[in-house]
């Protein structure tokens, strides 16, 4: 068996680390900021903000729906909330699914129910089909929680910019913190 050596303080392990990955982990994190980490925190950043958009446009269209499609109460209600519910199971799909085919297959996975979901919403002509769009909407925004939060690993001295924008695991999504990375991004310059 191999000695194992108790995780850096700021490591993403949260237990004992092998000696070999504990070098791995240190290099990662004093590694200098890259073009190659832009575009991983772009786009992994894409997906909250293609929720954010679905959330608030969704929002917007409600009343003309309303009007267009003679939505009853209860069709409205439930158009609300398919987005949300589909979201929550998406999240508990797409965690599941990333452990068994990797986080960057469940990221075009839930890219391309995202499109095609979207596109179904856009021609449907009925309440309940519209509802059943929204909720794959809702599924493919829920899939990429789990597959772009894990998907920010910045080195250690970026760590708290991309928790400002992205809270992830890796930074310590715990609000307090969050609080104290929100608190250096306004105070320190650098």
């Amino acid at each position: 068996m191999v000695p194992s050596v108790p995780a850096a303080s700021g490591s993403p392990a949260a237990g004992a680390v092998h000696p070999d990955h504990a070098q791995i982990i240190t290099l990662l994190d004093d590694a200098p900021m890259r073009l190659p980490h832009y575009l991983a925190w772009a786009l992994s950043s894409g997906g909250t903000l293609i929720d954010g958009i679905s959330v608030f446009m969704l929002g917007m269209a409600i009343p003309l729906l309303t009007q267009n499609l003679g939505l009853s109460p209860l069709q409205t209600g439930l158009l609300g909330a398919a987005l949300v519910a589909g979201a929550i199971g998406g999240a508990m799909l797409g965690g599941r699914l990333a452990d068994r085919i990797g986080r960057k297959s469940v990221f075009l996975l839930d890219m391309a129910l995202l499109v095609v979901a979207a596109g179904f919403s856009a021609l449907t002509w009925n309440a309940w089909g519209l509802i059943a769009a929204q909720c794959f909407v809702g599924m493919g925004i829920g899939m990429d929680f789990p597959a772009s939060l894990s998907a920010c690993w910045l080195p250690r001295c970026w760590s708290w910019r991309c928790c400002i924008c992205k809270p992830s695991p890796r930074c310590g999504a715990g609000f307090s913190r969050w609080k104290r990375s929100l608190r250096c991004c306004f105070c320190s310059v650098g």
